[in-house]
């Protein structure tokens, strides 16, 4: 029994004391924790920017510059997961969410020893922003969310 207990200790330690590190492709060599959530970071806010569908969304957002202000988490399997999202109008959340759900190019690095400062780094903030101008605005035409 006490050999089990031992057992069973050693691995809750070692499980506890290791993690997955979590990046991405372009962001991997990075060996600095804060390089690497910041290169990331860039990395979101790039991808939501570029594949966010204005031409789907330019009814609900006002004339001019918007933002979508969204706040994510990433789980242990890169996925991601809590997304809150602030935007002017429901139409633009739900862009930001269906766009940032569509993200996979994250992947996991082997695992390394964890540190306290490693705790919640996986959460991120990414601001969607775009204008929209008097062309590309038209009051009769409707999306499907």
């Amino acid at each position: 029994m006490k050999n089990l207990i031992l057992i069973a200790l050693f691995l809750f330690c070692s499980v506890a004391h290791s993690q997955n590190i979590l990046t991405t492709e372009k962001c991997k060599s990075s060996t600095n924790q804060r390089v690497r959530k910041n290169c990331i970071n860039k990395e979101l806010n790039a991808y939501a920017n570029t594949n966010f569908d204005v031409n789907r969304i330019a009814t609900y957002a006002q004339l001019g510059e918007n933002r979508v202000y969204t706040r994510v988490s990433i789980d242990h399997l890169g996925r991601i997961t809590n997304i809150q999202v602030k935007g002017t109008a429901p139409e633009l959340e739900q862009e930001a969410i269906r766009v940032l759900e569509q993200y996979d190019g994250f992947v996991l690095l082997p695992e390394q020893k964890s540190t306290a400062s490693d705790e919640n780094t996986n959460d991120f903030t990414v601001l969607i922003s775009f204008m929209v101008d008097a062309t590309e605005y038209d009051h009769t035409a409707t999306a499907n969310f």
